[in-house]
C-alpha cells in the first residue's frame, strides 16, 4: 500500500467545530485520482490442506462407516429384556456389589 503526504489537517479557527474540520486542500486526501498509485488486489485467499489431513479426514470417515463390534451383543441384551428372559445369577450380582464396595474402601 502506497502512503501519500496527502494528510487531512484541521483548521485552528474551526477546531470546535463540527464534521468540516478538514480543509479544502486536502478534501480528496482519502479519494486518490490517479488509480495507478493504488496498487490492485491480485490475491484471492485460498485454503491448502496438506496430505496428512486428507488422511486423517478419510480414517475419522471409515470409522464412522464401522459398524460397533457389540452390536450383536447389545441385539441379545435388548431382545432378552423384551421378553422377560434376561436372568443374572444372584450370585454374580453379590460378587459385583462385593467387589465394587471392597474397591471403593480400598
Amino acid at each position: 500500500m502506497k502512503i501519500n503526504n496527502n494528510i487531512p489537517f484541521i483548521r485552528k479557527d474551526s477546531a470546535n467545530s463540527s464534521s468540516k474540520n478538514v480543509s479544502s486542500k486536502s478534501s480528496n486526501a482519502y479519494n486518490t485520482t490517479d488509480s495507478k498509485s493504488v496498487p490492485q488486489a491480485t490475491a484471492k485467499d485460498t485454503l491448502q490442506l496438506s496430505s496428512n489431513s486428507k488422511l486423517l479426514k478419510d480414517m475419522v470417515q471409515q470409522l464412522k462407516d464401522m459398524p460397533d463390534p457389540r452390536k450383536a451383543l447389545i441385539d441379545e441384551l435388548r431382545n432378552s429384556v423384551a421378553n422377560g428372559t434376561y436372568n443374572v445369577s444372584s450370585a454374580r450380582i453379590s460378587e459385583s456389589i462385593v467387589s465394587k464396595v471392597y474397591l471403593k474402601n480400598s
